[in-house]
């Protein structure tokens, strides 16, 4: 995208897209995995809610105000089918949090963790609303009809 690379060698300047850098980064800290993991929260956000969630014309110092608070603004942002179930709130509240270390602290977290997507994931299931879901086990199902085990061993 532009902007990533090698934890082993940074760069002298790191860009960013300053509607999806966390705060700190805005702030002039040295981004993190931390960092990337509420940039993916702001996306998320943005595709649940089918809106940027920042104005774009937005100032640097009302940008960063307004990712302070974005956290407790979230219910006020996201369509109600979405405030509606409190996993999903409490993971991309978690994502995007303006403390870093009030956020998964890595993207497995975020994924497996009781809070994490895999409870959200869960609960498609058990209620029978994942169909993507369904049709990757549909998918693997049919490739393991037609695989046949190497006879030479």
């Amino acid at each position: 995208m532009g902007s990533a690379y090698e934890i082993a060698d940074p760069p002298d300047r790191t860009t960013c897209t300053p509607l999806y850098a966390a705060p700190e980064v805005l702030a002039g800290e040295k981004p993190t995995h931390l960092s990337d993991l509420a940039s993916l929260g702001y996306l998320v956000v943005e595709l649940l809610s089918g809106v940027v969630p920042f104005d774009p014309r937005a100032n640097h110092k009302d940008l960063l105000e307004a990712k302070h608070c974005f956290a407790q603004k979230l219910s006020n942002f996201l369509p109600a089918e979405v405030v509606s179930n409190e996993l999903l709130m409490n993971f991309c509240r978690k994502l995007v949090a303006s403390d870093p270390a009030k956020r998964f602290q890595s993207a497995e977290s975020a994924n497996y963790l009781h809070d994490g997507a895999v409870s959200f994931q869960r609960q498609l299931v058990r209620g029978n609303l994942a169909s993507s879901f369904d049709n990757d086990i549909r998918f693997w199902l049919s490739l393991l009809e037609n695989f046949e085990p190497d006879k030479k061993s």
